[in-house]
């Protein structure tokens, strides 16, 4: 059956340019600051967060694999998440000759997602994944050689000119499932405020479709909350974010006047997809204000071509050493715990 009405994103960049839109029109985040107990008297919550407490008539959670835990710190028990890890690879921008549609299976009932597929991305690579497998835990993102040597021979099956040397990464995520290993298949997402307690919104068991839905189920908590608050629209609110230019993507001419602007776009960190120093810098300087390779990969894409980060990783690394005045010891990959460097060598 063919939908022509399926498309793609870039997941990356849409959640990143929601949230740093949040920000310039005043919201706070506090990013690595672990929740540790929620409690509410007189219709206010009080979060314990880090070493903080913060206080609000409304809790959103919104916690993924963690929700069921939220809620059962604000008072209401009963919600179970089943974590089901599914696996993934990325193969090298030349099968983008073979590919330029996505390709799903007819699902199989009871295996908790839609099969193995093949999904192009916006920048011309191929996902094959995800696999479906309930584990134990809510962090082991092991990737395991018997599932993804499964997951290519179905994706062969579907695309029989793949071939294991255009593999460049695989990955893992999680999702938060509220039907358990022995039911399978999906429940549908847990949208409402609790009757238990009120003013705590919860969003459970957001699993696929969910980044597809977001937009709707935003909307359907501002609902939710506007039926008991006079809600007013911000004024002075700011509908754009200025993103970051894609370099590699403009005609010459607009590259040579961007360069003779500013000659930082004429310097090439990362070769395997040609992103520029200045792309890197807007990154690093973005108002959520990364220091993290992860999240400046995810923002501007470096380290994400065929080498992996193995010619641009020591000059970004080189960038944040001189624009935010960082040790190599304390950059990391994506926070806490994931260091990369643990001294010199001479």
């Amino acid at each position: 059956m063919l939908s022509p009405n399926t498309a793609i994103t870039n997941p990356f960049l849409y959640t990143v340019a929601l949230a740093e839109n949040a920000v310039q029109n005043g919201v706070k985040f506090f990013l690595e600051t672990e929740v540790k107990g929620i409690s509410k008297r007189n219709d206010l919550f009080r979060i314990k967060a880090g070493e903080s407490y913060y206080y609000s008539r409304y809790v959103i959670n919104s916690a993924g694999l963690y929700s069921d835990r939220i809620a059962s710190m604000a008072g209401e028990t009963g919600y179970k998440i089943y974590p089901c890890r599914g696996e993934y690879f990325i193969l090298d921008k030349r099968t983008s000759q073979y590919l330029n549609m996505p390709v799903y299976p007819v699902p199989r009932s009871g295996i908790g997602g839609l099969g193995v597929h093949l999904t192009p991305t916006m920048e011309g690579n191929i996902l094959i994944g995800p696999s479906a497998e309930y584990i134990k835990t809510k962090n082991d993102y092991s990737a395991t050689k018997t599932v993804m040597d499964k997951l290519f021979k179905e994706a062969k099956e579907l695309l029989p000119p793949l071939s294991m040397k255009h593999i460049i990464r695989s990955y893992t995520g999680i999702r938060s499932k509220i039907v358990g290993p022995k039911t399978g298949g999906f429940g549908d997402f847990i949208i409402e405020e609790s009757k238990v307690v009120p003013g705590l919104i919860n969003l459970i068991g957001i699993e696929s479709p969910g980044l597809t839905s977001s937009a709707p189920i935003s909307r359907m908590v501002r609902d939710i909350i506007s039926n008991k608050e006079d809600l007013t629209p911000k004024k002075d609110f700011i509908p754009e974010r200025k993103g970051i230019v894609q370099f590699r993507e403009l005609p010459v001419e607009q590259k040579q006047a961007l360069i003779k602007e500013c000659p930082e776009y004429g310097e090439i960190v990362c070769r395997c997809e040609g992103i520029t120093k200045k792309e890197i810098l807007d990154a690093v300087n973005n108002p959520l204000g990364v220091t993290t390779l992860a999240g400046i990969k995810y923002r501007a894409r470096a380290m994400m071509g065929r080498c992996q980060g193995g010619y641009c990783l020591t000059r970004i690394v080189d960038i944040l050493k001189n624009e935010k005045g960082l040790n190599p010891e304390e950059i990391t990959l994506r926070g806490k715990n994931s260091i990369l460097f643990t001294g010199q060598v001479k």
